[in-house]
């Protein structure tokens, strides 16, 4: 009997071998994506000054105990759950302040959301494991979305591993993580009717009345367990949030700078590969998988064709958007086979962008464009020089690495040399939380002081270290809050005034007034913008600088 049982565990060890070595033969490129990414998400920083003001009402609720809603976020109605979500886990872990745990949830559901992404296009594509990741490459949000915390991602996450579960035949665990989405992020349902061209890959076409059926018990299912969980909350998400894009939609505020967002979401490099994929489609008459990539897309893109000014607005449709890309590049792997030539032109246009870069300088003469306040720290990240000019305004410069700064509403972007995106934002993460930390490390020195915040993230961004060290907020009204923790102070004011970037006497004149006798007033600028302002007023002797980003109004 001992040796059938010795063979027997032998064959057990052999199978777990095998099944072993096919996992990492199929998903070593899936891993090495993963540890990639995670070179951007630290230090656990928030660089987007929206998502600062949400966490300050988790500092709040930490610090001072939980209320429905907080006293203190941002468009809490449009993303009840992140706010209790990130509390809860703080009270688990309290060594870990909010700010970290958020980054910390948003990069844990970015990894999950890349699996899921990948194991859904596979599923419904066939391709390779290694062509969906190289395509993952060249969709920076995919990437982005997680060095930054932001509600989108949790809702995505729920999202993409919903459209796994039908395609595995799950139905109720489907609807339990489209219900769970919106608790996240209210705008993911503007993707929901996907559900019923994945419900045909499902059941097959002959069966279209119960695909409709399904659907429409899963719209009711979702509704409920939104209502619910919204009602629990305190959140109103019909009439205050779409009142919000209603507004957003017929001011047009954000229109002018979503033409930069999608272009960061696809990249130069989709515009060639997405209607590629397309075309292969149409040509193998694979009309569903067609339509199941351009429904969500369509309905994407017309619901943000004035608002989404951010590649976060942009990442529901991801998993479409790649399974497009994808196809388009297999298609150009197939085209290459056999020919030498074209394989070593694509391979070097491939390695061009994805490795090496252009950085321009904007001259100030062109005015509407001209940022002199535009600083290094917005062209940080490994950047080797191999040609450079000095005759034109540009001062173009190419070489390997992180390519040239493009600004979107909420993120920070690149034009090109996207292997090195990580390590541009784990550079620039770095020296804005190191700024105002040495902010913190002056203002540590005083007793008490007032603080004014020119523009809407300097309300928060240095305070939040305020809220971490135990401060509560207290009296916040329209015009700010005070900071108090045992004998300290400080009194934080909203400058409501709209003063033109650049102009330091707009800004003196609206500071000096809230200059307190024998109290410092401080002002700590989140953004280059103020900062360059704050320099002017520096220059002008109207006030003291005393670290990179703390001024005090004289």
């Amino acid at each position: 009997m001992e040796k059938p049982m010795n063979d027997m565990c032998s064959a057990r060890s052999g199978r777990l071998g095998m099944v072993l070595t096919d996992i990492i033969k199929s998903y070593w490129s899936l891993a090495l994506f993963l540890v990639w990414m995670a070179v951007g998400v630290f230090p656990l920083s928030c660089y987007e000054n929206d998502s600062m003001h949400l966490l300050a009402g988790c500092s709040v609720m930490a610090n001072q105990g939980v209320t429905v809603p907080p006293p203190y976020s941002y468009f809490y109605d449009m993303q009840p759950l992140v706010s209790y979500v990130v509390v809860g886990l703080n009270a688990v872990f309290a060594g870990l302040t909010c700010e970290q745990l958020y980054c910390l949830v948003t990069w844990f559901a970015a990894c999950f959301a890349v699996v899921g992404a990948v194991r859904f296009c596979r599923r419904l594509t066939l391709l390779p494991v290694h062509v969906l990741v190289f395509a993952l490459l060249f969709l920076p949000e995919s990437y982005a979305c997680a060095m930054y915390p932001n509600s989108a991602v949790p809702a995505y996450a729920c999202f993409v591993w919903a459209m796994c579960m039908v395609l595995d035949g799950r139905f109720v665990l489907a609807v339990a993580l489209m219900g769970l989405a919106p608790l996240f992020r209210i705008d993911v349902v503007i993707v929901y009717p996907v559900l019923l061209p994945l419900l045909l890959f499902v059941y097959g076409r002959k069966k279209v009345w119960r695909c409709v059926a399904l659907s429409a018990v899963a719209a009711v299912a979702v509704v409920a367990i939104v209502t619910v969980g919204c009602a629990v909350m305190g959140a109103d998400p019909v009439r205050h949030t779409l009142g919000m894009y209603s507004s957003f939609d017929a001011g047009g505020q954000y229109s002018g700078q979503v033409k930069y967002a999608l272009f960061t979401f696809y990249t130069i490099v989709s515009v060639v590969v997405l209607p590629l994929g397309v075309v292969v489609l149409w040509r193998r008459r694979s009309l569903l998988l067609l339509v199941t990539c351009l429904l969500p897309m369509l309905l994407l893109h017309y619901m943000f064709r004035r608002t989404g000014c951010a590649g976060k607005h942009w990442l529901y449709i991801l998993p479409f958007v790649l399974m497009l890309c994808s196809t388009g590049w297999a298609a150009i792997a197939r085209w290459c086979n056999g020919r030498r030539g074209a394989r070593y032109a694509v391979a070097a246009l491939v390695v061009l962008y994805a490795f090496c870069s252009v950085r321009i300088t904007i001259p100030l003469a062109v005015a509407k464009v001209s940022k002199a306040w535009v600083g290094n720290e917005r062209q940080e990240g490994p950047f080797l020089t191999l040609l450079s000019e000095d005759l034109t305004p540009m001062k173009c410069r190419f070489g390997i690495g992180a390519g040239q700064f493009i600004p979107t509403a909420d993120e920070m972007m690149i034009a090109s040399g996207n292997v090195f995106y990580p390590f541009y934002i784990h550079a620039y993460k770095s020296n804005k939380d190191a700024m105002r930390r040495e902010a913190k490390a002056y203002a540590d020195t005083l007793p008490c002081y007032d603080i004014a915040a020119l523009a809407w993230g300097d309300r928060i961004w240095y305070q939040n270290l305020l809220l971490d060290d135990g401060y509560a907020m207290t009296g916040k009204n329209d015009d700010g809050y005070v900071l108090r923790k045992g004998g300290s102070t400080v009194d934080c004011y909203y400058v409501h005034d709209d003063i033109p970037k650049g102009d330091a006497a707009a800004a003196y004149r609206t500071l000096k007034p809230l200059k307190r006798p024998g109290r410092p007033l401080l002002v700590v600028p989140e953004t280059d913008a103020r900062a360059y302002v704050m320099d002017k007023l520096v220059a002008l002797g109207k006030a003291v600088r005393h670290a990179r980003r703390c001024y005090e109004v004289r």
